[in-house]
C-alpha cells in the first residue's frame, strides 16, 4: 500500500517535509507537489496546457503546475505506484470554514476521494508554527486512526491544528465548517492601469458552537468531514421548478 503526498505550499514547504518523514514511518510515501507555492487555486487544473514533471529521486516528483495537477498525474499519469490513500498538507495556515472552497490544500486531496482510504487535508493556524514536529506526529496517528475506523471513502478529512506543541495539545474535536461574513471589498490600485487584489475573506461569523473555529480558538484540533457531492442534502421533490409550464 502506498500513500500519494501532496500540497499547495510547494514540494520543499516545512510542511510537507516534516510531514512526510513522519508518514514514511507508517507507509510507503510518494510525493507528488508543485514546483511552486499555489495556495488559493483550489482543485483548479491546467486544461489544454503542457506540465512538466521532474522526478527528483525515486520518491519525490515536481510538478509545474496546480495542486490538483499533481494528484490527478499522481494517480492516473503515473503508472509506477498503486495508491490507496491521498493525503494533503501540512499547510502553513489554517483552511477552516468556508474558505475550503479555495483551498489548494483542499483542493489537492479531492482527487483522492474513492480510493480505498479517505483523502486527509492537513493545516496548522500559524505560518511560523512552533512546533511542526509534533503536528507532524500528530498527522501520522491521524492517518493511521483514520484507516482502523469506519469512515466512508467518500468523506474528505479535513483537519487544522491550532499553533501548540506537545505539552499544550488537549486533544481533537469533529467540527462543522464555520462561515464567514461578507468578504471585503477587493483592494483597487489605478496608480499603472486599473488592477486590484483580493483582501479578506470576511470575518468569521460570532457565537458557531462545534465549527471549526470555535474548536481552533478554544485550542483544539478541528476534524471536519465532507463529501463533494453538493446535492445530496436537497430534498429536490420539495422545489417548485416549473421554469417550462410542464
Amino acid at each position: 500500500m502506498t500513500i500519494l503526498l501532496t500540497n499547495d505550499d510547494g514540494y520543499d514547504a516545512d510542511g510537507i517535509c516534516y510531514l512526510k518523514s513522519e508518514i514514511k514511518k507508517i507507509e510507503q510515501t510518494v510525493t507528488f507537489a508543485p514546483r511552486q507555492n499555489c495556495s488559493g487555486y483550489s482543485a483548479a487544473i491546467s486544461l489544454g496546457k503542457d506540465i512538466e514533471i521532474e522526478e527528483l529521486n525515486k520518491d519525490t516528483f515536481v510538478i509545474s503546475g496546480t495542486p490538483a495537477d499533481c494528484s490527478y498525474f499522481g494517480l492516473h499519469g503515473s503508472k509506477k505506484f498503486d495508491f490507496t490513500q491521498l493525503v494533503s498538507g501540512i499547510n502553513l495556515g489554517s483552511n477552516l470554514g468556508t474558505d475550503i472552497f479555495y483551498s489548494g490544500t483542499v483542493g489537492a486531496a479531492i482527487a483522492g476521494l474513492k480510493l480505498r482510504y479517505p483523502p486527509i487535508a492537513f493545516s496548522v493556524a500559524s505560518y511560523q508554527p512552533k512546533d511542526l514536529d509534533f503536528i507532524a506526529k500528530k498527522c501520522a496517528e491521524i492517518c493511521l486512526y483514520v484507516r482502523n475506523i469506519n469512515i466512508a471513502n467518500r468523506y474528505l478529512v479535513n483537519v487544522n491544528f491550532p499553533d501548540i506543541n506537545e505539552n499544550n495539545y488537549i486533544g481533537s474535536k469533529l467540527t462543522t465548517l464555520a462561515e464567514r461574513e461578507k468578504p471585503e471589498s477587493p483592494i483597487e490600485n489605478n496608480s499603472d492601469g486599473w488592477k486590484f487584489r483580493f483582501n479578506a475573506s470576511g470575518k468569521m461569523k460570532q457565537d458557531q458552537m462545534s465549527s471549526d473555529i470555535d474548536a481552533i480558538n478554544n485550542g483544539f484540533v478541528s476534524i471536519s468531514l465532507f463529501d463533494y457531492d453538493l446535492t445530496r442534502n436537497i430534498d429536490l421533490k420539495k422545489i417548485n421548478w416549473n421554469i417550462d409550464g410542464a
